[in-house]
C-alpha cells in the first residue's frame, strides 16, 4: 500500500526529535496526521498495528527532510567519518565543524540539515527542543566571528578572514565572508584539515585556497 505525502520544510524552530525505532504508536498516529492532512480522517482511526510501518513508506517515498508537526523522525547518525580540508569546508560539513568547535550535542546530521539540542540562555541544553545549526547564518556565524576577533576583506572575487595569534595568524577564503570566516573558527580550533561524517561530506565545496600561516606585520 502507498501512502500519501507533503513536500513541505518544517520550519519551525523547535521540534521533538525521535528515530523510527523509538516511536510509540500514538506518536506515528500524530506524525502521519500532521505530515499527511488530507488523509488526516484515515489515520485517524488506522489499525495501531501498522501506524510505524506507515510512517517509514511516508519517509522513504517523500524524502526524511520533508516533515511538518512537532515529531520529527530523525535517520540514525551515521559514524563513518572522512578526512577534508579545513579550507574546502562548505554546506552541512561546514556547519557539522563549527557546531562542534562550539560544542554543540549534535542530534542529527542527514537530510542536508545539522540539528543541535536547544540551549538555555545560560548553556545548559534542553532535551525534546532540537534546533537546525546553520554556521552560515547571521544568527549563529555572526556572535562567532564577534567574539573571535575575526577579521574580514575582500580579496578579488573572495573574502579573506584573518584570526590574529600571538605567533602570527590564520586565514581562509571563502566565496561570501561567513563561509571564509566560518573556515577561519574551525582552523583556529582543529587545524586544517577535520574529520566530518561520510553523510555531511557530500555537498558541493566551493573554490577556495588552503590556509596560510601569516607573519606578524
Amino acid at each position: 500500500m502507498s501512502y500519501p505525502g507533503v513536500n513541505h520544510m518544517n520550519k519551525g524552530n523547535k521540534a521533538c526529535k525521535l528515530e523510527i525505532a523509538d516511536l510509540t504508536n500514538e506518536q506515528a498516529r500524530t506524525w502521519l496526521i500532521a505530515n499527511d492532512r488530507e488523509a488526516a480522517e484515515f489515520w485517524r482511526t488506522y489499525p495501531d498495528d501498522d501506524l510505524i510501518g506507515a510512517v517509514k513508506d511516508n519517509l522513504n517515498s517523500f524524502g526524511w527532510e520533508n516533515q511538518l508537526g512537532e515529531i520529527i523522525v530523525s535517520q540514525p547518525v551515521k559514524t563513518d567519518k572522512i578526512k577534508i580540508k579545513t579550507a574546502e569546508l562548505s554546506g552541512t560539513a561546514l556547519d557539522w565543524a563549527v557546531a562542534k568547535c562550539e560544542g554543540r550535542t549534535i542530534t542529527n546530521d542527514l537530510g542536508g540539515a545539522v540539528w543541535v539540542k536547544g540551549r538555555h540562555e545560560d548553556g545548559r541544553e534542553l532535551d525534546g527542543f532540537d534546533s537546525v545549526f546553520k554556521a552560515t547564518d547571521w544568527i549563529h556565524g555572526g556572535p562567532i566571528i564577534e567574539s573571535g576577533k575575526i577579521e574580514l576583506r575582500t580579496k578579488g572575487n573572495y573574502w579573506e578572514s584573518v584570526k590574529r595569534l600571538e605567533n602570527g595568524g590564520l586565514s581562509q577564503q571563502g566565496k561570501t565572508p561567513l563561509i571564509a570566516a566560518m573556515r577561519c573558527y574551525v582552523a583556529c580550533k582543529l587545524g586544517n584539515e577535520v574529520e566530518v561524517p561520510s553523510g555531511v561530506a557530500g555537498d558541493e565545496n566551493s573554490p577556495s585556497r588552503s590556509a596560510s600561516v601569516r607573519p606578524k606585520p
